[in-house]
């Protein structure tokens, strides 16, 4: 049987869909698609079951891409069972979800989530109640804990009928959809959800029903798609003031840490704390586990043909660029999962107005650190074409995790913690007065920010390690076999002879410019593709990844804020073209790549004045 998880964002999906299917899952894109999708299986009794986790959204009004997949997914390949997933502590706004669902009538089941935190904001609700009135099995369940998730699958695979009860909305509503329904001759959708849906305006086939509503929106005096939604609410709010009791209690710590947290004060500096805390344990982590891992690797191997070239590859791509990958996807999983990412972009939306847009575009800079490419997706979640288009600019110059490798590989384990402080510090104003430039170009106004802030919570384990195994694999299976070709590349190069007049060809710009070695040039180039090559391939050619026994410190500085700033990637390239298409995307490549030789240069003679 085929189980579909469905529901608002942030209300435990994905830790229920992880305790489920457990290493049984894979993770993929929807067909068409760039949103993510994870499916998986499970054994239960006698059964093979297959569990989709549907994308977090908030209605089926097909205004986004996830709204169309959820809708399609459900009306198309017909799930046997829904579970909805209902986070309990926001009980008004989730069970508006609840109820379209309800309108579709497929097999549905509440999974009352939270049911803890619930407890502990003095929440009570009477399930039974609530049972009644939906119409459909409602179980509570504290996912993390995984809590009752025997007595869900119970209920689900029991569940093979559509739900009892129909939702009632109001006389003036009632009497439109009895008419439209009468115009339906379709049997490919359940004809009172494709009634209401042709009454919003926003169903997948078209039925001329333009009376009607004209009709129905004179007799109300509203538009027939806000008397929906408002209706909806109404039904919402009665079944809400019927089941649920508050007992106010005192503050809890997790209430009294998100005032902390979220005050413009001791948030901010929280904020910089954390992200200082981030990279500090990256660079401690990253350096130790390196050093070990290339003395006991390069010990086993030596030699100075093509063959070594190909070893050195390998270990490099193991004792540079892992150490410091890992940690960095586990530290963002547990933000992620925390639910602190949302009050990161609370906190950022004063600064991020400077620049034109709001706070939410934070969320897609924060990604940007793991990877250019989801960053630059992500962008799809501002409103407005003006603040995607800055927001995108800037994600591309947010320095990602292969940069990050680039950084302490290179400066942190030569110079220190202190001097990759220093470059983070001097890339985030560069992009900030960027940023404030392109605002100042660039015609409109900044939007206001309207977010969701989810409860803070204690990370899943399961969920956070998975998300880091996923993230891991997928960098490796791009980023290993590049790195290792361009070792053997470099080696066929060197082995012939051709490193020299490549070198040559760019000295003017490497040591005229930028004063650095005219071999830089050379791994410059493979940056294009990937940029922790350049550190990788910079190993290869000098044979040592003592980068202190190739440059000065003022040329390790130059070097390593040019890999930050030039040319995006390629795999960001191809993001930049699907999002914004090739004139805009050439346009950025062109001014980032000048951008940051004209910078490089300027910044290599101010370093020599110290």
């Amino acid at each position: 049987m085929r189980i579909a998880l469905a529901g608002n964002a942030n209300v435990g999906k994905s830790v229920i869909f992880n305790a489920l299917t457990g290493l049984h899952q894979h993770i993929g894109n929807w067909p068409g698609k760039t949103i993510e999708r994870a499916e998986g299986t499970l054994k239960y009794r006698d059964r093979t079951i297959d569990v989709i986790d549907l994308p977090g959204i908030y209605s089926l009004s097909s205004f986004s891409q996830e709204e169309d997949i959820t809708r399609d997914y459900i009306l198309n390949e017909k799930p046997d069972v829904i579970i909805n997933v209902v986070d309990a502590t926001a009980l008004e706004r989730n069970l508006y979800f609840t109820l379209q669902l309800l309108e579709m009538e497929r097999p549905l089941v509440i999974a009352l989530n939270q049911m803890d935190l619930a407890n502990t904001k003095g929440i009570d609700i009477n399930i039974k109640e609530l049972q009644e009135l939906l119409g459909v099995p409602v179980v509570p369940v504290v996912a993390i804990r995984r809590e009752g998730l025997t007595d869900l699958l119970e209920a689900a695979i029991k569940m093979d009928k559509k739900p009892e009860k129909e939702v009632r909305y109001s006389e003036a509503l009632e009497d439109a959809i009895r008419k439209v329904e009468e115009r339906i001759k379709t049997e490919k959708y359940p004809k009172r959800w494709l009634a209401i849906k042709l009454l919003e305006g926003t169903a997948p086939i078209s039925i001329d029903i333009e009376d009607i509503k004209r009709a129905l929106e004179d007799r109300i005096s509203m538009g027939a798609f806000s008397y929906i939604a408002s209706e909806r609410y109404r039904v919402v709010r009665e079944i809400v003031e019927s089941v649920q009791r508050i007992i106010k209690p005192e503050k809890s710590f997790s209430e009294k840490l998100d005032a902390f947290l979220t005050d413009p004060l001791t948030g901010s500096i929280s904020l910089i704390f954390f992200f200082i805390g981030i990279f500090a344990l990256i660079f401690f982590f990253g350096n130790i586990v390196s050093a070990t891992l290339e003395a006991l690797l390069l010990s086993f191997f030596t030699g100075d043909n093509v063959l070594y070239s190909l070893y050195e590859g390998f270990v490099a791509g193991l004792t540079i660029v892992l150490p410091y990958i890992v940690p960095f996807y586990l530290l963002l999983g547990i933000l992620e999962d925390t639910g602190y990412m949302a009050r990161a972009a609370f906190l950022a939306d004063r600064v991020m107005h400077k620049l034109g847009i709001h706070g939410k575009a934070i969320i897609p800079l924060l990604l940007s650190f793991g990877c250019n490419v989801p960053g630059c997706l992500g962008c799809r979640i501002m409103e407005g074409e003006r603040e995607r288009d800055i927001t995108i600019f800037l994600s591309t110059l947010v320095p990602c995790s292969a940069i990050s490798v680039v950084v302490m590989s290179a400066v942190g384990r030569t110079l220190g913690l202190a001097y990759v402080l220093l470059l983070y510090a001097l890339v985030f104003v560069i992009l900030f007065v960027l940023g404030r430039i392109a605002y100042k170009i660039t015609p409109g106004e900044a939007v206001g920010l309207i977010m969701e802030m989810p409860n803070l919570r204690k990370p899943s384990i399961s969920v956070v390690t998975k998300q880091t195994y996923h993230r891991t694999m997928d960098f490796i299976e791009i980023a290993f076999p590049i790195i290792i070709a361009g070792s053997l590349f470099v080696g066929a190069l060197n082995h012939y002879g051709l490193i020299e007049p490549i070198a040559g060809f760019f000295s003017p710009v490497t040591e005229g410019w930028l004063l650095i070695p005219a071999l830089t040039g050379v791994v410059l180039i493979f940056g294009v593709v990937r940029k922790e090559l350049t550190v990788t391939m910079l190993f290869t050619l000098y044979g040592t990844t003592e980068l202190g026994a190739i440059m000065s410190a003022p040329q390790m500085l130059t070097f390593t804020l040019v890999v930050m700033l030039y040319t995006p990637c390629l795999s960001t390239m191809a993001a930049l073209l699907k999002e914004i298409g090739p004139k805009r995307t050439a346009r950025i490549v062109l001014f980032e790549t000048f951008f940051a030789i004209a910078l490089g240069g300027i910044f290599a003679r101010v370093l020599m004045l110290f």
